[in-house]
């Protein structure tokens, strides 16, 4: 399986969501996790389970960041 989340629709969507720490309500059922907003020299750890196996695209959401801070995550 392989996400079917257009990023550009999503990052669209988020660039909107300042209110929202640049998480798009309407992208939540394909938000697996998230972190807060965090700010120069700040921190945050999160803990989650994929239990479908798939390719999962994981991006920073905040304006003209997702362009090189992004990746994926690979579950066999």
């Amino acid at each position: 399986m392989i996400c079917k989340t257009n990023l550009e629709d999503f990052v669209s969507k988020a660039f909107q969501a300042r209110d929202n720490d640049y998480i798009p309500a309407t992208f939540a059922s394909s938000i697996v996790a998230h972190t807060r907003l965090l700010g120069p020299g700040e921190s945050d750890a999160i803990e989650f389970k994929i239990e479908t196996p798939g390719v999962y695209n994981f991006i920073c959401s905040f304006p003209g960041h997702w362009g090189t801070m992004k990746s994926t995550i690979t579950v066999k």
